[in-house]
């Protein structure tokens, strides 16, 4: 991620998947002392949360559970906050590796500072491709999977090239 939200890729010469499953799982194995505990965190936070807003509702039989407003606001409240983590989580991971790659120390607090940045871009984009993802696995599953795999590198675009709202354009000429 430079200062100036400018990026240059570079040339990409011949892909291979072999490679880039090896690249991958290099960055990830690289990293796993950062991105393991981060991913437990989050999680076990956003879990923690939601038990202590909307506990009650484990309680509610399986009748219940759309039948009282309170049901219904846990309910929606549990799918916001883990797109709010989600997004958070995504971002985290996404400048970490990416910062591996160009070889940086890990910077853990400007980590979370570009996850707390980038959540809201990320949160709506999320939203806008998964009803779009949705639709296309209505119509037929190809679509739909179709673009998923444009859409699969939306996060980093938003992140690391500053994409913003144009990160779903910008992750369809990457892929």
């Amino acid at each position: 991620m430079t200062d100036d939200n400018s990026f240059e890729a570079p040339p990409l010469g011949s892909l291979s998947i072999g490679k880039l499953f090896s690249d991958s799982l290099s960055i990830f194995l690289k990293g796993a002392w950062l991105f393991i505990p981060a991913s437990i965190a989050i999680f076990v936070a956003l879990n923690w949360l939601n038990y202590a807003i909307f506990g009650a509702t484990l309680f509610l039989q399986d009748d219940q559970l759309f039948s009282t407003p309170f049901a219904i606001a846990a309910f929606a409240s549990t799918l916001m906050i883990g797109l709010l983590g989600s997004a958070i989580l995504v971002t985290f991971l996404a400048v970490a590796a990416y910062d591996m790659v160009q070889g940086r120390p890990a910077r853990i607090g400007g980590y979370i500072a570009a996850a707390l940045k980038f959540a809201p871009v990320v949160i709506i984009l999320t939203i806008a491709a998964s009803i779009a993802f949705a639709l296309g696995l209505l119509l037929l599953v190809v679509p739909g999977i179709i673009l998923y795999v444009m859409w699969v590198v939306m996060t980093p675009a938003v992140v690391v090239e500053g994409a913003g709202f144009g990160a779903l354009k910008r992750s369809s000429q990457l892929t």
